[in-house]
């Protein structure tokens, strides 16, 4: 809780913020404490409640002593002289960076989530394709077999078929390999050499 004159010079300090003391702050503005920049921003608002006559709510970040960033949402109201012209200011600051802190990790997650639910939506599309290329290859194989008992082995094109049969049953097993990514088969381990 603050007060201030019209030269902005702290008059009244409860409960200083940021690492401060009344000491520090009674008799002061915010240049002769506060960071260039954190100064002028309160500044500007609080001259805008001098010039305005009107409160303002606010929210900003401030540096505290550290140099860490600290986040305070607060208010000014006017303070008038006897002639109704504002001649200084009351107001509040609250810290809010445990809750800004925990509004950012919010986001995180759910940047997370959404990141997770696109990639469950992937393993979908893709056991939906792969299912249905299974049982295209499925068809291949089989045709492929049964021209094989057909086909004299002693002809060239049975070796063409042979290498339809390979190629359709190398194309099966990453098949499997997308269908257990996308969670629609079991995977079925086996000891290799």
């Amino acid at each position: 809780i603050i007060m201030q004159d019209r030269d902005l010079r702290y008059r009244l300090v409860i409960n200083p913020q940021l690492g401060l003391t009344e000491e520090d702050m009674i008799g002061k503005t915010d240049r002769d404490f506060l960071e260039k920049q954190d100064a002028e921003k309160l500044i500007a608002v609080k001259r805008k409640v001098l010039d305005t006559g009107k409160p303002v709510q606010f929210e900003t970040s401030l540096q505290n002593l550290k140099g860490e960033a600290e986040f305070f949402d607060g208010s000014f109201v006017p303070q008038f002289d006897a002639t109704g012209r504002p001649d200084g200011l009351f107001g509040y600051f609250r810290n809010v960076t445990e809750r800004k802190r925990a509004e950012e990790e919010n986001a995180t997650l759910e940047a997370q989530l959404q990141q997770a639910q696109k990639m469950e939506s992937v393993g979908r599309l893709a056991g939906g394709v792969a299912h249905d290329f299974n049982n295209m290859l499925g068809v291949i194989i089989g045709h492929a077999e049964l021209a094989l008992e057909q086909v004299d082995p002693a002809q060239p094109l049975h070796t063409d078929l042979q290498e339809i049969r390979s190629a359709a049953t190398r194309s099966a097993n990453l098949t499997r390999q997308l269908l257990a990514f996308a969670r629609k088969q079991t995977v079925l381990p086996r000891v290799v050499d």
